[in-house]
């Protein structure tokens, strides 16, 4: 059986408007599809496998303005593919933080 996608849109109907939103609501293996633009927001994955890719390999931005990384996985299995990561604080201590998990950058 295969895991569910899940699209995330700024524009398109009946899609989630954030990443986080997605991530919350995708069970374990899910794909996460991000179409193009600049999403705010800090992004949480725990105990669960998930893929989150930009539909358009580089026109996907996400950016966090708090002291907190862009993507947090806390015994989590994440891949990211064609994402952009910002954080603008200078107190965040990294764009990505894993806490016994494991991730992949796909650019």
């Amino acid at each position: 059986m295969r895991a569910p996608t899940l699209v995330v849109s700024l524009t398109r109907p009946n899609t989630y408007r954030g990443i986080g939103l997605a991530v919350a609501a995708a069970p374990h293996g899910a794909l996460i599809l991000v179409e193009p633009g600049r999403y705010d927001g800090h992004v949480v994955v725990r105990a669960k496998a998930v893929t989150i890719r930009a539909g358009v390999p580089g026109a996907v931005t996400v950016e966090n303005r708090d002291a907190a990384p862009t993507v947090y996985c806390e015994g989590a299995d994440v891949a990211l593919e064609g994402l952009v990561l910002r954080t603008w604080s200078s107190d965040a201590p990294a764009t990505v933080s894993v806490v016994g998990g494991r991730w992949s950058v796909e650019l």
